[in-house]
């Protein structure tokens, strides 16, 4: 697959081909792509708990670390585009088949986010283990070739493309902030 551009804006036309490099003969029934966008999210999350047991003299209180694996997941766009319907027979050689779509204004931008941080649990910490957070917005075009032959798969490939969102720079306002204070020390 190939696109005119290596990233596109939200709103913009995305044009490209799905390339096929056909080694056989092979009974072709449609072309199509899939446009999604998808956001995932996981983190992990520790929680305290203070407990206690006994009485008097012999009551012990300690520290319960809890720890979960959190998951999200949600799709903010999936589309298919027939590119080509017409059922065919591919010699062996090389095939392109032009495709364009208009991105709508108002998709995401994608991003990838992954952070660490040390976990207050002591036998975590002991261990080398660390508090993960990740998430991801990904834009992916997938082309499909359905194949109609008893002995071969659907040919199948894949794209991630950076996505960046529409943004009205001219209602952007500078920011101001002042402060008033007293230095007490300074040291140079």
């Amino acid at each position: 697959m190939c696109s005119d551009k290596g990233k596109y804006t939200a709103g913009e036309v995305l044009q490209g081909c799905v390339v096929l490099q056909n080694n056989s003969v092979r009974q072709v029934d449609r072309v199509m792509i899939k446009m999604s966008i998808k956001e995932k999210v996981s983190w992990d999350d520790e929680v305290t708990r203070i407990q206690h047991s006994g009485e008097g003299e012999n009551r012990k209180t300690w520290t319960e670390y809890i720890h979960q694996r959190r998951f999200g997941k949600t799709t903010h766009l999936k589309e298919l585009v027939c590119v080509s319907q017409i059922s065919h027979v591919l010699q062996p050689g090389a095939y392109s088949y032009p495709f364009q779509y208009v991105l709508r204004a108002d998709l995401p931008g994608t991003a990838r986010y992954s952070r660490r941080v040390d976990a207050q649990d002591p036998q975590w910490r002991g261990s080398g283990r660390q508090l993960e957070t990740h998430c991801e917005l990904t834009f992916k075009v997938k082309a499909f070739v359905s194949v109609n032959d008893v002995f071969s798969r659907d040919i199948r490939s894949e794209q991630e493309i950076p996505l960046n969102p529409t943004f009205n720079w001219s209602s952007m306002n500078p920011a101001f902030g002042e402060k008033k204070g007293q230095v007490l020390f300074c040291c140079a």
